[in-house]
């Protein structure tokens, strides 16, 4: 098999060695985030007060539900870019 960049066993290996690195971090941190997303529950009812209370509470939960959304597009990303790593380090 041809090395597509023309390097020998021993550069080749570290190659693979470096991508699984990468591929072991981008798993650590998609733990993080899908800890991160489950975290973040839904605000429980509460009786407020106050018309202003109110409206912080809706603006917090409005906060919440984008947060949790970008969250989850990170953790789909970070999902795909290590199982590209994992197709790189096994082909590598």
């Amino acid at each position: 098999m041809v090395d597509p960049f023309g390097d020998d066993d021993w550069q080749r290996a570290q190659r693979r060695r470096a991508l699984h690195e990468q591929r072991m971090l981008l798993i650590a941190l998609q733990g993080e985030v899908s800890d991160a997303v489950h975290r973040l529950e839904p605000a429980a009812p509460e009786h407020w007060r106050s018309e202003s209370a109110r409206r912080y509470a809706e603006r917090r939960d409005r906060l919440r539900d984008e947060v949790r959304q970008l969250l989850w597009s990170l953790d789909g990303a970070v999902n795909e870019a290590a199982t590209a790593l994992s197709a790189l380090s096994e082909h590598g």
